[in-house]
């Protein structure tokens, strides 16, 4: 199991998926259960990558289609909590960033370990990402 919880923003145990397939298509079957994730898992010491929606289509009725859309409304200091194969990890928000959508910087640098919640941004446009880094609680 792994599910991510944000307590400022009222989201918890929200389900986390690992995409079976890398294709456009492929990246999007695990919104329509919650939010995707790639690279990393809480306690290896890589880049986690954990991304939603923030915006959706009229036809997208899902309760998931907007879920990170309130991700900038994260503080710094602010504690993400991660449950992942029956343990806990905490981490706390230390930066956050729009970027535009082709610059994949932020994730592809060799490091500590770094959970970071990637989203399209503004909302309801595909022309930048919103990204919230966060680094584990010890």
């Amino acid at each position: 199991s792994f599910s991510i919880s944000m307590p400022s923003l009222g989201i918890t145990s929200l389900n986390v998926t690992h995409p079976t397939d890398y294709s456009h298509d492929g990246l999007l079957v695990p919104l329509k259960s919650g939010v995707g994730h790639l690279f990393s898992y809480p306690g290896q010491g890589g880049k986690i990558l954990v991304y939603g929606h923030s915006s959706g289509y009229p036809w997208d009725v899902s309760q998931y289609t907007k879920i990170f859309r309130q991700i900038n409304k994260l503080q710094i200091g602010d504690v993400i909590n991660i449950s992942y194969n029956g343990q806990n990890y905490s981490y706390r928000v230390t930066r956050k960033q729009a970027v535009p959508a082709s610059d994949t910087s932020a994730y592809q640098q060799e490091g500590r370990e770094e959970l970071i919640l990637y989203t399209c941004w503004p909302p309801d446009s595909i022309k930048q990402r919103y990204l919230v880094h966060a680094e584990p609680v010890r």
